[in-house]
């Protein structure tokens, strides 16, 4: 029932370790990878990899984050990294074109980290289409958590959804992680800690009439609008 605590040390980690070297990437180029020692040709490969993100115009620092943790901490085989590393360097472009035409580096890092949890270029494409905002990392970000946690797609999906049509801001999506992570580590039910705070959380949203209607879903300016009484 940790499982949200540890996705999240790890994320943690690995785009720590990717900014550092998306940094160095920049100075060093492939220096900026670890090293396989006495497996020259598994770190050419690694290399390849890397450089053939690059030349696409994709971020590399999923792939590189990855990448490090991996070799640094969990100390995996090479063998196993190179599988890995060619598996998120073939999700990028699909993140990046779920995207399109509003795409952008961070966006597209944390569409890649949402496809390696089984949460479909459509879903991503849906969330993208709901708001005028220019990024989505942080709806992207409260899906795959709750994904991770065990809470099924489509449902993550369409409380995401339903929450950025609302004008939900990043602050709350993540107190809304936050707490089910909470609520989940005193032994809670995913499913069922999400259902609780979803209802502290819509109630202090503006309800669905405030969204303007055309394209994007942003609030209007905070003016409220009008709503008609429940019927009796």
């Amino acid at each position: 029932m940790r499982i949200l605590t540890l996705v999240a040390s790890v994320g943690v980690f690995a785009v720590a370790h990717a900014a550092a070297a998306q940094q160095a990437s920049l100075t060093t180029g492939v220096g900026a990878l670890p090293v396989f020692p006495g497996n020259p040709e598994a770190t050419a490969q690694l290399a390849t990899i890397v450089n053939g993100v690059r030349v696409q115009h994709l971020p590399v620092d999923p792939l590189i984050g990855k990448v490090n943790y991996a070799v640094l901490v969990a100390h995996a085989p090479a063998t196993r990294v190179l599988m890995m590393a060619r598996t998120v360097a073939a999700r990028l472009p699909v993140a990046r074109d779920a995207l399109a035409p509003n795409s952008n580096d961070l966006d597209i890092v944390q569409a890649e980290e949402a496809l390696s949890f089984n949460i479909s270029k459509e879903i991503i494409a849906q969330i993208r289409a709901a708001t005028s905002e220019p990024s989505i990392a942080a709806p992207l970000g409260t899906l795959t958590q709750l994904v991770a946690s065990h809470v099924e797609v489509n449902r993550a999906a369409d409380i995401v959804l339903s929450l950025v049509k609302r004008g939900a801001t990043s602050k709350q999506l993540a107190s809304l992680v936050d707490a089910v992570n909470s609520d989940v580590a005193l032994g809670g039910r995913p499913d069922e800690a999400l259902t609780i705070r979803m209802r502290f959380l819509t109630a202090a949203l503006a309800p669905a009439a405030t969204v303007q209607q055309g394209t994007g879903s942003q609030l209007t300016n905070g003016a409220s609008v009008p709503t008609k009484p429940p019927k009796p």
